[in-house]
This record gives structure tokens, sequence and C-alpha cells, in this order.
């Protein structure tokens, strides 16, 4: 029987399936395509084929029957029809294109132009590189050009850092002279010029002769600085900042050039801990990218504010929990990211108690029921966590905290106590009195705040300064498209070296971070509203970022990456480079040219 034949009956079983026998007939000699080619696949003989010249003949001489067999079955075509060879050769065929290009020439290039584009432009290196680029520049600007203190709690945080050099891991307390007679007040002995130097100036103050005076300003004589509650924070991430004062004292600076070197030291850490989070992260980069790159979370990074460091480790941790396991016979060489995603977890929650619910999420994607090991690994992980958060708090609460120092108030509307009830300041059993008297308070009273703070979305991009300095509106709103456009990029970057979370655990995610939240307004209730009052007074937009990697760890991933998630990531990288352009303008202005 003719080979051309054979391939015609083949085809007329399933087209797909004989589409390479097809391309074995077409080379065989004497033009016996051509003479018997009956199937609707074939090319008769003399017909130009695209793609080659008329008239030039095929390679090759004659091809014998069996020769084309083994030709076949060399590259994969199937032994009989729709077995699971078939099937592969056929998935083989669409991811390559060969089906589409056979029919659509110009449609089909196209499309994989756009598909690689997507591909090159949704690579790894591509946003870390972009973040470097882009938010590198802002941050040295920001940190060499904000006035000194002038970022939320900075003269704190720097009297802090200045403890931990001379080797005060942990405030104290002591009696001192205020406004209200002699109290009780947390501290740490340091030397006092740099928190002189974060005092001063006011905005309205930043002229070159005030400048010059500050750095006139000597280092002083150590002392008892009243700090408040920055005195019982963990000393962790103050480490960079006290290195950096360190090493300008050594080299003869004053305290003004110490403080902006403290700066530097702190972006510098904070840069390097976020590229390594979007380098390291393998899917929900868009989302990671917004939280590292927004105008607040660039201001604290290049500050003191050890809240900058917060939100580049907790970013980091949930970006190793996105890698998968490694194969191994241990726990520890198979879970070697989960166990640096909990440490850097627990340096989050020493720093900042309420962020421990985020350490549920060492937990995914949950194992199944018989991995008795991954369970009690990771149990373990999460008790770490726990332990450590708990312990700090409970030394600095009966070591180190004090009630924070107010003129008298009278107790709010929610007090159950009795009546008149005055109190000269906070108060955190009276407090937990009052969430306990209707224990509902402990979800109501959040929410309540929550729903009633509907500014925190702004304040989380950035209201710089003490919340008074505001960025243009344009630049709020282009910085919300780019968090939607993020979200929605992080569902079609799909990667086969993921750890994708199944749909059904999605949400576990969400409740982590919705816990945190919760746990950020009720300490605020605790340590900082007055006894009784309706509303939490404290919580700021600062205070969300943390907890943006834990809903981009929640984000699924539906499909690989294509052109329309290329374009979505672009969003952000717009933002960024529109802070470029408006950012240090507003600065300017605000600090020296009042």
């Amino acid at each position: 029987m003719p080979v051309a034949r054979v391939a015609g009956d083949a085809l007329r079983r399933d087209e797909l399936h004989a589409r390479p026998i097809v391309g074995v007939a077409r080379r065989l000699h004497g033009g016996v395509a051509g003479r018997h080619a009956s199937a609707p696949g074939l090319r008769r003989a003399g017909q130009h084929r695209p793609g080659r010249p008329p008239g030039r003949p095929s390679r090759g001489g004659p091809v014998p029957l069996d020769a084309a067999r083994g030709r076949l079955r060399r590259h994969g075509a199937p032994h009989g029809p729709r077995g699971p060879a078939h099937q592969t050769g056929a998935r083989r065929a669409h991811r390559r294109g060969s089906v589409t290009d056979a029919r659509h020439p110009p449609t089909a290039q196209a499309r994989r132009g756009f598909d690689g584009l997507a591909r090159l432009w949704t690579a790894q290196w591509v946003l870390p590189f972009a973040f470097l680029a882009l938010c590198a520049p802002l941050g040295i600007f920001l940190a060499v050009e904000t006035s000194p203190g002038q970022i939320a709690d900075e003269i704190g945080h720097i009297a802090k850092a200045q403890s931990v050099l001379d080797g005060q891991w942990l405030g104290r307390r002591e009696t001192i002279d205020t406004s209200a007679g002699k109290r009780l007040q947390q501290g740490v002995d340091a030397e006092p010029g740099v928190m002189v130097v974060a005092s001063e100036p006011s905005p309205a103050l930043v002229t070159t002769e005030h400048w010059n005076a500050l750095g006139a300003i000597p280092w002083g004589k150590r002392a008892f600085l009243a700090i408040g509650t920055i005195a019982g924070y963990w000393p962790g991430f103050y480490v960079p900042a006290a290195l950096a004062l360190g090493l300008a004292k050594a080299a003869g600076a004053s305290p003004l050039y110490a403080f902006l070197s403290a700066r530097v030291a702190n972006l510098v850490v904070y840069l390097a801990m976020a590229t390594a989070a979007l380098a390291m992260a393998r899917r929900a980069r868009a989302l990671l990218f917004c939280s590292l790159s927004m105008p607040m979370a660039l201001s604290l990074g290049a500050s003191v504010n050890q809240d900058g460091l917060v939100i580049a480790a907790s970013a980091l941790g949930i970006a190793l929990l996105t890698r998968p396991r490694a194969s191994g016979p241990s726990f520890v060489r198979r879970e070697g990211a989960r166990i640096g995603a909990a440490l850097l977890l627990v340096a989050v929650a020493l720093a900042k108690p309420p962020y421990l619910p985020l350490a549920g999420l060492l937990l995914l994607p949950l194992p199944r029921l018989a991995d008795g090991s991954s369970w009690a690994g990771r149990i373990a992980l999460v008790a770490l966590v726990a332990v450590a958060a708990v312990g700090w708090t409970w030394v600095t609460v009966h070591f180190v905290a004090t009630p924070v120092v107010r003129p008298p108030e009278m107790a709010g509307p929610l007090w159950p106590g009795p009546r008149p009830a005055e109190f000269p300041g906070t108060d955190m059993a009276a407090q937990m009195s009052v969430l306990m008297a209707k224990p509902v308070r402990f979800l109501t009273l959040p929410w309540e705040s929550i729903r009633h703070d509907d500014f925190m979305l702004e304040e989380a991009i950035g209201v710089l300064a003490y919340l008074s300095l505001f960025l243009p509106a344009w630049l709020y709103a282009v910085w919300k498209v780019a968090l939607v456009s993020a979200a929605a990029a992080d569902t079609v970057e799909r990667r086969d070296d993921a750890e994708v979370l199944p749909v059904w655990q999605a949400p576990i995610p969400l409740l982590c971070a919705l816990t945190a939240l919760i746990a950020i307004y009720l300490a605020q209730y605790l340590s900082w509203t007055t006894v009784g009052d309706r509303h939490i007074v404290g919580p700021q937009g600062r205070y969300w970022l943390p907890l943006f990697p834990a809903v981009a760890f929640a984000l699924p991933s539906l499909w690989r990456p294509t052109a329309l998630g290329a374009a979505l990531t672009a969003m952000p990288l717009l933002a960024c480079a529109a802070d470029l352009f408006a950012v240090p303008g507003v600065v300017i202005r605000y600090f020296y040219m009042h």
C-alpha cells in the first residue's frame, strides 16, 4: 500500500495524530504523495509550500516506511490513537504553537511574541532591579533631606539606638519631675546630643543658620532620657543604627551627622531586605513590591524608626514561605525556607507583639493529616514565635512599662465602675475591666474604630512627617490603582516552583492579618486611649503595612504569566516613577520653603 494512503487513513482516524506522517510522506521521492494523496491534509505534487521557494526539490531521498515509523517513535509520535503518548504529543504541539502556527502563522507569531514579552517582564530579576532603580534614589533623598526628628517617634528611636550602642538592651524606670509633679517614667540611659538634634528644628525653622547650629551640638554626658513605650522595644532592629552612631562618633562626627548616618544605615538594610524579598518570592511579588515601595514605607525605611525594618522583615519572611519545599530526610533540610521565615517573624513579633498572629502563616500550606513530622515541625515553629513574643512582652510590662503621663482625665462612657472617676494617665488594668465588662467589645471596639478611620489607606500610602505632610491627591489615586493592579497581576503569575495555597486555605492568611489588625487596635486601647472611651486612639496607617504581605500570600495564582499580567505589573512601577517626580518637591516645600 502506498505510504501516502497509509497517512491518509491515519489522518481520517485522527488529524493531529497524522500530522507527523504527513510530514514524512512529503519527503518521499517520485511524487508518490502527489499521485495518491486523497486525504484532505496532504499536498498535491507541485503545490508550493509556504517558506520554500517554488521549484526547490525536497531534501533527502527515498525514505522507507520502516525508517519513517522509527522517526515517528523517536519524536514522540503515538503508538495508537488517543493514547497517553498521543495526548502528550498534542500538549507539546500546542505549547510550541505548532498547530496554531500551521493554521494562522501571523496570529500565532504575535501571540508567541506577547507571551515571550510577558515571560521576560515577569522574570525573577525584573522587580528587584526595578525596586532598587526607583526606590534607592528616593530613599537616599528622604534620609538626607527630611528634617531631623520629623519622622514619627524618631526622637525616642534615636535615643533607643544610642542606648543599644552603649549595651543597654532593655530600658528601665525612673522617677523624674514632670509638669504634673514627680512621675515614674520609662526610658534609657544615653548621651543626649542625638536626641537634642532630633528634637529640633520645627519645619518652619529649617534654615542654613539653624542647620549649622545643629551641627555644633555636642554629644553630652550619659543621662536618663524618658522616651515612653519605646524604651521596652526589642533591640534587634536598632543594631544597624547603633553601629552607624558608633562609627560616626569614632570618626569624630557631630551628633547631627551621626544621626544622618544612622538613617542611611537603616536605609541600606531596608533596601537589602526588600530586594531579597522580591528576589526570593515565587509568587505575590507585585503586591509585595507595592508594600515595600510606597512613600510611607520608604520614609520609615530611611529613618531611625524601627517600623521600616519591621515592614521589610515581614515581607522577607512571607516571601520565603512562597518557596517550595526542598527534598531531604530531615525537617531542617526540607523546611529550610520555613525556618528562615520563622526567625524573621519572631523578630517582627518581638518588635511589635500585636503582629504575633502572622505566625499562623508558618502552618501553610497545611500538610496531610498523616504527615506527623511536618505537623510537629510547623507547630513547633509557631510555638517558638508565640513563646518569644509573649515572654518579651511579659518582661517589658513587669520591668519597664509605666502609664502614659497626661493631665487628669475623667473616665469615658464605657467605664463600668463608680463615678466620678478620674485617671491621671492611661491604666491598662482599668481598660481591661472595660473590655471584660462586655467581652464582645474585644471585636466591636476595633471594628467601629476601623470603620470610622476612613483615611487609613492614605496614611499607609504616605502621609509623611508627623501625619502632617500630605502628598498630591492624584498620587494617592495612582497608588490605589496600583494596589488593585498588583493584586490582579499576582493572580496571573503562576509558577511551577511556587508554594501555592489550595483555594480552601486562602482565607487563613486573611484571618491571620485581620487578627493582627484587631490586636493592634486593642493594644492601642490598653496603652494609649483614655479609660472607657468609645473610640480607640493611636492607630496609624503605617501599622497596616506589615500586614500587606500576608494579604499577598492569600492571593490565588490562577494562570501562567501572560501579556495581561505584564501590563498589570507595570502599574506599580509607574506609581514608583510618579513618586520620584512628586515626593521630592513636596518635601522641599514643606521643610525648607515656609
